[in-house]
Order: structure tokens, then sequence, then C-alpha cells
């Protein structure tokens, strides 16, 4: 299986089915869940403190397992 995330903040849909060959099946799923979690700090940006709490990942690791 092949799933491709691509990073939509504002659209959570179903994947989608591309292709089946008998051996490998295809989708796309463009959803929140594609997106970074965090944005790439910018000079004079502090860095980020390891030691604070994360925020909640949320369903798209229950997706990840489901399928």
């Amino acid at each position: 299986m092949n799933l491709t995330l691509f990073c939509d903040p504002d659209k959570l849909s179903l994947p989608k089915f591309v292709a089946y060959d008998g051996a490998r099946l295809d989708l796309t799923w463009h959803t929140p869940a594609g997106c970074s979690f965090q944005e790439a700090p910018k000079d004079g940006d502090k860095k980020p403190n390891p030691t604070e709490p994360k925020g909640s990942i949320g369903s798209g690791i229950g997706w990840f397992f489901l399928v």
C-alpha cells in the first residue's frame, strides 16, 4: 500500500483511491495530518524547549493505525 499525504489544514476528507494493480494499492489523502506539527525556527527565534509539553496529535494517528 502506498499512502500519499498532502497538507491541507482546511480540509478533512477520506483517503482517495488512485490505483490498484493486484499487488499495490495507491491512495492519496488531503488532510491536516499531512502537515508538519511545528514550524521550523526562524533566525532570531528562540529554540523550542524539549521539556515543554507537546500538543495533542489528534485523530491523524488513529487513521494511520487503522489503515
